[in-house]
């Protein structure tokens, strides 16, 4: 039964996994709630990452953060580059910090480690 309870959460990880990818690929169509529901399995990833100390109880994950920039940018995924998210889930605000570039413009976004609201955001051109 163990082995079975394994196996059914590895594949319902990995298919969580793939409709993200796929989500994230169409951002143009994306809302932050058709992605909340997704990151179950990223709060995991991250603090096993990052220790259990530095993980947000309730973190959106890297994935739904970076999405939740896209998204307010209005920007698709396959019209970035120069794209990181780093997790800062140990600040007095746990957030991402999500950069990208686009169109000649330098992106660079706070997105809350709990909710996906956009916390701070700028834009510059691109040198």
């Amino acid at each position: 039964m163990v082995i079975l309870d394994v196996i059914t959460t590895e594949f319902r990880q990995r298919l969580e996994e793939n409709a993200l990818e796929t989500l994230v690929q169409n951002s143009d169509h994306l809302t932050f709630a058709a992605l909340a529901g997704l990151s179950v399995g990223q709060d995991q990833e991250d603090t096993a990452f990052f220790g259990a100390a530095g993980a947000a109880a309730n973190s959106i994950g890297i994935e739904v953060a970076r999405a939740a920039a896209l998204q307010h940018a209005g920007i698709s995924a396959n019209d970035v580059y120069d794209l990181s998210v780093e997790a800062e889930l140990d600040e007095r605000i746990p957030h991402y910090g999500v950069e990208f570039k686009s169109g000649g413009m330098e992106y660079g976004y706070e997105i809350d480690a709990s909710t996906g609201a956009v916390l701070q955001y700028e834009t510059e051109r691109d040198d």
